[in-house]
Formats: structure tokens, sequence, C-alpha cells
């Protein structure tokens, strides 16, 4: 067959498709909407909707308030078993969300760019907490290097980033921990990594000694290095006289966190919460819905508005004094 021809049988298939197409859909738009009503409309208002207005009347919004758990490898896998990170998520268990915004590999750099898109339709009011955890692979002087200078100023733009996204949330800053080696490879030690450690923590000592500023009343810095490092083991000239092989039992490959390395930062974490901010305290928060007691009635219809004040009164009092 010629080829001109089968090109020309070709556009002409593709158009008369094209045709047909539109045709169907203004069809379907204007004759059948009785029918699409009859569908999905008429099933929804008949089942659905009476269900919701058996449910809904006068319920309070219990959406879950969140802490978001900022930074590097450090935090991301501490959404695994036995993790930090998970550990607190079940501490807040039906008081808070605890939710990981957290990425393998990522320098403060990178970390700043992807922030703003990864929280961003996020109900600023509904963020009570960060944490943020980042600088070990800037120290790293591989492809994720940060030089020191400009690190200690992407910190602070990560702190406005997070206070700028959710501006009455607290901030906790993590300095980068240490790792278990001298050299955990030829890019980065031990030294270099505390070095990054004493940058971060001068800097958030220096934005929370300003008068008048709202990070006085809105940061805190936890000193991961005295976490596993007690008694500041590693002073002296360069940590020369620490061994950073000593600390191999937190770390599953001298560099990431092991269970027992995970379950010590959990419980610092949670601790410098409670000092910061006690009416952030996990034991300070009431559950959003409460445990069943004598006030739930049987599972029968009628009894729908005793549970709900069995459920809900507490919340409505809670809301009434916000």
């Amino acid at each position: 067959m010629d080829p001109k021809r089968v090109r020309t049988w070709l556009q002409i298939s593709l158009a008369l498709a094209g045709i047909a197409t539109v045709v169907g859909y203004l069809f379907l738009m204007s004759g059948h909407q009785s029918i699409r009503k009859r569908l999905v409309e008429v099933p929804q208002t008949a089942a659905a909707e009476a269900t919701l207005d058996r449910y809904q009347p006068n319920i309070p919004d219990l959406s879950y308030e969140q802490i978001v758990l900022v930074g590097d490898s450090l935090t991301d896998w501490s959404n695994r078993d036995r993790g930090w990170g998970s550990m607190l998520a079940n501490t807040y268990n039906r008081k808070l969300d605890v939710l990981f915004r957290a990425f393998a590999a990522y320098n403060t750099y990178w970390l700043n760019l992807a922030l703003p898109s990864v929280l961003f339709g996020s109900r600023p009011e509904q963020i009570k907490l960060f944490t943020l955890l980042i600088g070990t692979n800037d120290a790293n002087r591989g492809r994720t290097y940060v030089p020191l200078h400009y690190y200690t100023s992407l910190l602070r733009e990560s702190v406005d980033i997070l206070h700028a996204i959710a501006p009455s949330a607290r901030i906790l800053v993590l300095t980068p921990p240490p790792i278990a080696a001298r050299e955990y490879n030829p890019t980065l030690s031990f030294a270099g990594v505390r070095e990054y450690k004493d940058a971060c923590a001068a800097a958030v000592r220096a934005w929370t000694a300003r008068e008048g500023g709202w990070e006085a009343r809105q940061v805190a810095l936890l000193e991961t290095w005295d976490v596993f490092i007690p008694e500041l083991a590693y002073e002296g000239v360069g940590g020369a006289a620490f061994d950073p092989a000593t600390l191999v039992h937190f770390f599953e490959d001298r560099l990431h966190f092991s269970r027992e390395g995970h379950e010590l930062l959990f419980w610092a974490v949670r601790k410098k919460i409670e000092e910061a901010w006690p009416e952030l305290a996990a034991e300070a928060l009431p559950y959003k819905i409460p445990y069943p007691n004598e006030a739930f009635p049987m599972a029968e219809k009628g009894n729908e508005a005793t549970a709900m004040k069995a459920m809900f009164g507490n919340a409505r009092k809670a809301n009434h004094n916000k």
C-alpha cells in the first residue's frame, strides 16, 4: 500500500476517533446527567449522608496535633522498630501524631530545598513541635560536603523555614551525634563531626540568648554528644584522649544508631521536651478519645448521643478553654 495513503488513512481515523470522543463526552455530560445522578448521588444521599447525619451533629474537632521529625538518615531510619522516632510515636499514641519528614543522605542544603514542598499544606496550628537533626552528611568531605560556615548559615535557614511553616511550634535542635571511629571513611572523621557539632551548638545558644527573640521561647538544644559520651570525656585537645571505638555498641555500623543507641537518644529527647516545654510532655496531654468506661452505653441504636457525650465531653471543654 502507498505510504502516503496509509498516513492519510491514519490521520482520518484519528480525527474521527477524536470527534467521537468529544461527542460522547458531551452526550454523557448533558443527556445523561439524570442517570449519573441516580447512580452516584442517590445512594450517597440515601445511605452515606444518613449515616453521617447520625454521627456528626455537634462533634468537636479531634484531628490530631503533630510532632514532625526532620533531618537525615539518623531520623529517617528512626521510624523502624525500636527506633527513637517510633518510640516517640508510641509514647504520644492517642495524643499527638508523630510524622517523619527526614531523608537519608541529605545535607542541610538539600533539606532546605525539600522542606517547603514536603510540608506544603500543613495546618500551622496543628504542628506543636519539630525536631531537627542534621549535619553529619555536611561534615562528610565527599559529595554531601557543606563548608562549616555555610552549614551554620543553612542551619539557621532550616530553623527559619520551620518557624515560617508553623510560627507557634517549638523546635528542638539536636547536634550531629558522634561516630564510633576516629575515621569512618577517608572523608568522615570523629574530629570532623565534632567541628559541626560545636558549630551547631554555638549557633543555637546564640539564637536563644537574644533578648526578646522568639527563639528564646521556642528553640531548645539537645547536645547529643553529652548523651552518648557522659562527663565530657571527649574534651581535650581534639578529644585525643578519648577512644571513639568505645561507643560501638550505640551504632550498628559506627555511624547509624543501633537499637541501644536509638533507645538512649529517645530518652534524651523525651527528657528534653519535658524540661523545655512541660506542656508538651506526653504525661501532660490527655487522650484524644478516652478508653471505654462505665459511661459508655451498650451498642444499641438510639444510644449514639449518650456515647458521644461520654467520648467528647472533655474534648468540648478543652476546645472551649483554648
